[in-house]
C-alpha cells in the first residue's frame, strides 16, 4: 500500500498520503490497513478500510480472503 506520514506539524495530528491506484476506469485506495498504520506508530483498531470510485458503466469486482487455519 505505501502509505506515508506526510506531516506531523499539529502535534498529534498526522496528515498521510495514501497510494492512489487511477486509470480511465475510476480509482481504488486503501485509506486504513491495521499493518501499516501499525508500522508508522498509529492507531490501528480496525482491519482495513478502502474507497473507489468508478465512472459509469464499470463495474469492479471485490475479492474476500478467509484464513481457514
Amino acid at each position: 500500500m505505501n502509505m506515508r506520514i506526510e506531516s506531523r506539524q499539529l502535534g498529534d495530528v498526522v496528515v498521510l498520503a495514501p497510494t492512489v491506484f487511477e486509470d480511465e476506469r475510476g480509482f481504488f485506495m486503501e485509506s486504513f490497513r491495521a499493518d501499516e498504520f501499525h508500522a508508522l506508530g498509529l492507531p490501528d483498531n480496525f482491519v482495513q478500510d478502502n474507497h473507489s470510485r468508478s465512472k459509469k458503466g464499470v463495474i469492479r469486482g471485490l475479492h474476500f480472503q478467509w484464513d481457514l487455519r
